[in-house]
């Protein structure tokens, strides 16, 4: 389950230092996908989060998608994935321990300077999104508006 909250926390610890902050083609992708690491940042412990449920859907490669997609209470909401490969206009955020986050065109603006992180409570756990440009977020906790 996916949250926004109207400004990041201070509790976070900063980006990953397996992000780079320039743009280059993709590795391994068909047709040059652009890297861009200022998109969002991964932490570094959502990052072994993501590997090791990906690990667990028994993939090789472990890529998560992150969209924003219309509907929820108040207007948006987060949609993760896992995916096999980049399309040709998404954004590229390598992350720890070899995972790649991929965000689409239309969904990069609106987290733009978001910070994927994951928490371990029992209640309301899981991976979240911290995002400073949601103004306000349901009580469902699920959907968010900008």
């Amino acid at each position: 389950m996916i949250h926004a909250y109207p400004t990041l926390s201070e509790s976070v610890k900063g980006p990953s230092s397996a992000s780079p902050s320039v743009r280059d083609a993709g590795a391994g992708y068909p047709g040059g996908v652009e890297q861009t690491a200022t998109v969002i940042t991964v932490t570094d412990r959502a990052a072994g989060k993501i590997r090791q449920l990906a690990a667990k859907e028994g993939r090789t490669e472990p890529v998560l998608r992150v969209r924003v997609v219309a509907g929820g209470c108040s207007g948006f909401s987060y949609e993760l994935s896992f995916a096999d490969a980049a399309e040709g206009d998404d954004h590229v955020i390598p992350a720890a321990d070899g995972v790649r986050v991929l965000v689409d065109r239309r969904s990069a603006p609106i987290v733009e300077g978001s910070t994927l992180e994951f928490n371990d409570a029992l209640l309301g756990g899981g991976l979240k999104m911290l995002n400073p440009r949601a103004t306000h977020e349901c009580a469902c906790g699920d959907s968010f508006s900008v």
